[in-house]
This record gives C-alpha cells, structure tokens and sequence, in this order.
C-alpha cells in the first residue's frame, strides 16, 4: 500500500469524511451539468452513467455529486464558465472496514476519467492483497494508476471490480 498511500489520502478525503450528502451552503440542488446528454457521453466512453435511484447530492465547488444508498457513487468536476467537465470520479464501494490511526477507512475502489486528457485512472484503498498488486501493476499517476492504453486501464479496472462482486457499469 505504501506507493499509493498520499494518492489515495487526497481522493478519500471527500469520500470517507463525507461519505453521505453535504447540504451545506454554497449548494445547488439541481445537477449543472445536462445528466441526459453527458449519459450518452459516458456510455460511448464506457464509463458508468448517472442512474435514475441515485440521490443527487448537490452540486458544490464545481462538482455534482450523486450517492446511491449510504455512500458518494459519483462525482463530477465541471468548468462552469466553459460549460464542460473536467473530470469525473465513479466510486465501487465493498462494505469492508477498517480502523488505524486515522480513524475508519472503507475499503473502495474508484475509477475517474480526465476529459481533458481523455484517460482513465484507478485507485483502490483497502487491505487485499490480490486488489494492491493489480494496481501495483499500472503505472503511478497525479489522479492515480494507469496502463499505457485506456483499455488496459479498464481491463484491469474490471477485474479489480470483479474481485469485490461489482461492474464498473452497474
């Protein structure tokens, strides 16, 4: 764990400290960015879409955020005065806890796609051996590890995802 640990520390900051719905001013209540055609998008990328029974969150410093039962599943970083997104984050939850020093800790993997780079990244946090060295099989990166190619990248993102009982879709 050690090579992705600040990686993993800055994305979980949002994703474990809030894992539900912040509904603290400044917030928006509806989603900024137009859900129907950025789904379209996301399904040409491969990249999970917004599901009618998530909750939207709000949207709140550039981002809109969705959660599906307890948790954050979807996060979307936009440009608003260009009117696109930058990035957006799709969070893979197993139920697993843990607790350190630092409190507790869910074990998640995440996946996001930089739109202006067109790649993807991955980063799993939590204790499985067999999740750490397929990471440790990718390359490490600012929003975290990725293979040479976007498909790679995914392939190895799905058998990760497979490993804990999800699909990078559903």
């Amino acid at each position: 764990m050690g090579r992705h640990y600040i990686l993993v520390s800055v994305l979980s900051l949002g994703v474990l400290v809030g894992h539900g719905c912040v509904k603290e001013p400044p917030y928006k209540k509806e989603p900024v960015s137009d859900v129907a055609k950025t789904n379209e998008v996301r399904k040409e990328l491969g990249i999970r879409e917004v599901k009618d029974d998530w909750e939207f969150c709000g949207h709140r410093f550039g981002e809109d955020t969705w959660k599906y039962g307890a948790f954050e599943c979807k996060k979307v970083k936009l440009n608003e005065e260009l009117d696109r997104i930058l990035w957006e984050q799709d969070y893979y939850y197993t139920g697993v806890t843990w607790t350190d020093i630092d409190g507790t800790n869910r074990e998640f993997l995440a996946i996001t796609y930089d739109y202006n780079e067109g790649v993807f990244f991955v980063v799993y946090n939590g204790q499985q051996a067999k999740l750490d060295a397929l990471q440790n099989r990718l390359a490490s990166t600012y929003y975290g590890f990725m293979a040479e190619t976007n498909e790679e990248t995914l392939r190895i993102a799905d058998e990760m995802l497979a490993a804990i009982g999800k699909s990078r879709l559903d």
